[in-house]
């Protein structure tokens, strides 16, 4: 039903209800393309019989349309250079690029009204409890044409972006590298790696064993995930991009298997939604809570300041990093209550993952991180390779 999305938080609520949110979505109703319209755009009832907002177990429910005129600029261009040559041969002379504009201008506005028109609808959603607003969008782009309308037709929309306290592509890079997903999260098989020289292209993986030799080497040489396919929770399948737009969403079987049957396609629709809703914002908040959260405003991502943080302080003593949890991450001469116990699991394991001390500690991830970025100023893993890992130093 819902195949991606863009999501905004909504750090001070939602202030209206369903129906007052329906009233101010009015001022921008949807109007057919006129004429000489090339596009137009509004918000439309979500499903028929509806209001302009409805609100569907807990969540408001609505819809933008978008249409626009189909008018190729090669047909254009044929009409355009048809009647400049008949001008031309009966005036004599060469048009100048002002006469050819102007019969441009001409054209379009003949063509426009005979022109077909596609239309594209985008369905849209508040969780004002969790606090998100949801768009159904391939892009940020599409997602941005929503908000445009919304804000022409709400005085003030109190949304933000979406960023996190770890930087996405940084933590995908991790994931890759260790071959191991945060807890619930499994990867699959789909990826986009890109490097920083802009002429070495991107390399994309489709239905693609991503623990293999190729995908290792490619993140040695200094590619970085750009997307990442994830399933949580053996429910639903995604890929998640480096902005944290989930792409391609699919809800697995077992999630609708057990479903069921709507008499009437309103009920159908409504339940549909529901359950699709639910596991998008499940998935979608288990990921932001593997990413330590959302940020806070004008906070630096701590794990891509860690090393410059740990470089100035060492001589200094003791520093205290409090990571998003509210638990303090002692460097220096204040060790972590936790330092032992993920020194134990590195060694044991033999691998310096900050995903596996955040899964056998059941911690944050900014906290594994710090952990192991202690691990390495005391000499017992390496520093971070380029492809994202380490190796262990010392037994």
């Amino acid at each position: 039903m819902i195949r991606n999305i863009v999501a905004y938080p909504l750090p001070h609520g939602w202030p209206h209800l369903a129906h007052e949110t329906a009233e101010l979505l009015s001022r921008r109703t949807f109007q057919r393309c006129g004429p000489l319209d090339t596009a137009h755009a509004g918000f439309v009832p979500p499903r028929d019989d509806a209001a302009l907002c409805e609100a569907i177990a807990g969540r408001y429910l609505f819809c933008h349309q978008h249409e626009e005129k189909l008018l190729p600029a090669s047909v254009v261009n044929e009409y355009v250079e048809a009647k400049r040559d008949e001008i031309e041969q009966h005036q004599g002379y060469k048009l100048g690029r002002k006469q050819i504009k102007e019969i441009k201008e001409q054209v379009i506005a003949e063509l426009l009204p005979l022109a077909f028109t596609k239309k594209r609808r985008a369905l849209a959603w508040i969780n004002k409890e969790r606090g998100w607003l949801i768009v159904e969008a391939t892009s940020a782009k599409r997602a941005e044409d929503v908000l445009e309308d919304m804000r022409r037709a709400i005085d003030t929309l109190p949304v933000a972006q979406l960023h996190t306290e770890v930087n996405p592509a940084r933590a995908m890079l991790r994931w890759l590298a260790d071959q191991e997903a945060p807890e619930r999260f499994s990867i699959d098989s789909d990826c986009e790696l890109v490097s920083v020289a802009e002429d070495e292209g991107v390399v994309r993986y489709s239905n693609w064993d991503l623990s293999g030799e190729d995908v290792q080497y490619q993140l040695t040489i200094g590619r970085s995930p750009t997307l990442l396919g994830l399933t949580f929770n053996d429910r639903v399948s995604f890929i998640v991009t480096n902005r944290l737009e989930l792409k391609r969403i699919l809800l697995l079987d077992i999630v609708t298997a057990g479903q069921d049957e709507a008499d009437d396609a309103i009920a159908k629709f409504d339940a549909d939604f529901t359950l699709a809703a639910a596991e998008i914002e499940g998935a979608l908040e288990a990921l932001v809570g593997e990413l330590g959260g959302l940020a806070r405003k004008d906070a630096p991502d701590l794990v891509d300041q860690a090393n410059p943080a740990i470089d100035n302080v060492l001589a200094a003593g003791t520093v205290t990093f409090t990571g998003v949890d509210g638990e303090a991450l002692g460097i220096g001469n204040d060790l972590d209550p936790l330092y032992h116990d993920a020194k134990r699991v590195v060694l044991e394991q033999g691998r310096p993952s900050i995903s596996l001390v955040q899964r056998h500690l059941r911690i944050g991830y900014n906290r594994a991180a710090r952990l192991i970025e202690q691990m390495e100023a005391d000499g017992l893993v390496s520093a971070m390779r380029a492809d994202g890992t380490r190796e262990v130093l010392a037994a």
